[in-house]
């Protein structure tokens, strides 16, 4: 099997600020898996989504670290459709602090490749602005009525069901998917 980290994690999300949240496997006793040990975990997985460049290596330290994952939790019980009915003010406010942080740091650069994102040296405003405006956009769409949960045993992540009727059920067959199919074909030689 092999090794996830924050390098590794799977993109099955489908929006950014999915892909954030879907940094820990929750179960129902909360958080089961953790892939954001660190600072450099933070940095790895910002190079992961395409946030960071390679050469680039903004301040972080323990605060901006313990700070992204609040928003992250927060984000979590925004999204979940399990909460998002009656979404807690100190959530909300979580989020447009972030929103704020981001726009007051951030800019957008033309260069060679086309247009990126440059979040100064701000240690947050590199990750949270990106992940907050991807928040908003969704949350204030017809498309948080198609967030998930993945049902597939320990994982817990949310992914936006862009299948025809709307009836994906895993956050990816290649793993969850498979699993329970693998599951469910042992359940029934062993009936």
């Amino acid at each position: 099997m092999v090794s996830l980290n924050a390098g590794s994690l799977g993109l099955f999300g489908g929006r950014l600020c999915l892909d954030f949240v879907n940094t820990a496997n929750r179960g129902s006793a909360g958080i089961e898996r953790e892939f954001l040990d660190s600072c450099d975990d933070l940095l790895v997985w910002g190079r992961r989504v395409g946030l960071l460049a390679a050469g680039q290596q903004p301040r972080s330290d323990s605060r901006t670290w313990r700070s992204c994952l609040v928003l992250r939790e927060s984000l979590h019980r925004l999204l979940s459709p399990d909460s998002r009915r009656e979404p807690a003010s100190d959530d909300i406010e979580r989020l447009n602090k972030a929103m704020a942080l981001g726009a007051r740091h951030a800019r957008l650069v033309a260069g060679e490749g086309g247009v990126t994102y440059d979040a100064g040296d701000s240690p947050e405003a590199w990750l949270v602005g990106p992940v907050a405006w991807s928040a908003s956009e969704l949350l204030t769409s017809g498309q948080i009525d198609h967030v998930k949960t993945c049902p597939g045993n320990h994982c817990g992540w949310l992914f936006l069901d862009t299948s025809r009727g709307h009836t994906r059920r895993w956050c990816s067959m290649t793993t969850c998917g498979n699993r329970a199919k693998a599951r469910a074909h042992y359940e029934r030689q062993q009936a």
